[in-house]
C-alpha cells in the first residue's frame, strides 16, 4: 500500500515496515493469487456503500491517456501515439460513475483506443456482470460498440459539443477524465504505467490499486470480510 501510495522504489520503503524482500515477496504473492485485486474490489464496495450505492456498478465510464514511459522502458513495451505523436504508453481505465476503477489496462502507446475499448469490456464483464451501460469518447469506434452489444453493453459515444475549443468537460464523461488527470489526487489514484508485459490485460495490482475516494471511516466496514462472490445487499440504493 506504501509503495503504491508513494511510488518509491522497493528498497526506499520506510525502516518501520519490514525488509523490502519479505514486502516484495507478498507483493508478488497476492499480485499472483488474486489478493491484492480482492482488496481492491472489497474497498470499491465499502466507498459505494458509504455512498448509498449498490456495490456492484450498472455503469462505466471508459477513457485512454498517452504519457511519456521512462527512458529506460523496454522498446517493446512502449510505441508512438499516432494521433497525439507522443511516445509511451497508454493506460485505459472504466471507473464507476464515482470515478472508482473497475478496471484497467497498460499498453504501447502505438495501441489503438478500439483495442483498449474491447479489452476493457472484456474485463468489466467479467469482474462488473451487473453492468449494461457504458460512455466513451469518439476515440472509440464502432468495433468497441458492436463488441458492447454482444456483451450486453449499450455504448454510447459521448460527441464533443460543435464549436467547442480547448479542454470542455463532457456529460457522463468528465469523471474518468478526472480520475485520469486530477493534480490533486494521490499518486495511487491514478492508473500508473507498470506492466510486466506491456501486453493487454496485464496483471501488475499496482495497475488495479486506484481509489481517489478513500473510505469515510479509518477502520474496515464489516463487509469486508465476507467473499468476493458475495450477492449485493438488497435494498433500495441508487445502481449506478
Amino acid at each position: 500500500m506504501y509503495q503504491a501510495r508513494t511510488g518509491c522504489q522497493w528498497r526506499y520503503l520506510p525502516h518501520d515496515l519490514p525488509p523490502k524482500s519479505a514486502v516484495y515477496y507478498y507483493f508478488g504473492k497476492w499480485r499472483d493469487d488474486g489478493t491484492a485485486e480482492t482488496i481492491h474490489d472489497l474497498l470499491r464496495w465499502q466507498v459505494r456503500e458509504s455512498r448509498k450505492r449498490h456495490e456492484d456498478p450498472t455503469a462505466v465510464v471508459m477513457d485512454s491517456q498517452t504519457v511519456r514511459a521512462s527512458v529506460n522502458a523496454p522498446k517493446a513495451t512502449t510505441g508512438l501515439d499516432p494521433g497525439k505523436k507522443s511516445p509511451g504508453r497508454k493506460r485505459g481505465i472504466a471507473t464507476d460513475v464515482l470515478g472508482l476503477v473497475i478496471a484497467a489496462v497498460v499498453v504501447a502507446a502505438s495501441a489503438h483506443d478500439n483495442a483498449i475499448g474491447i479489452t476493457l469490456l472484456d474485463k468489466v464483464a467479467a469482474s462488473a456482470p451487473t453492468v449494461t451501460k457504458a460512455w466513451v469518447d469518439a476515440g472509440f469506434k464502432n468495433a468497441v460498440v458492436e463488441h458492447g452489444a454482444r456483451l450486453g453493453i449499450d455504448v454510447e459515444i459521448v460527441q464533443r459539443e460543435p464549436g467547442a475549443r480547448g479542454f470542455v468537460p463532457e456529460p457522463k464523461r468528465w469523471v474518468v477524465e478526472q480520475t485520469l488527470g486530477n493534480p490533486h489526487a494521490p499518486p495511487a489514484s491514478r492508473p500508473r504505467l507498470r506492466s510486466t508485459a506491456g501486453q493487454l490485460g496485464g496483471n501488475d495490482p499496482l495497475v488495479h490499486d486506484r481509489h481517489h475516494a478513500p473510505p469515510p471511516h479509518p477502520h474496515l466496514h464489516p463487509d469486508l470480510a465476507r467473499s468476493a462472490g458475495l450477492a449485493s445487499i438488497p435494498d433500495q440504493r441508487e445502481r449506478r
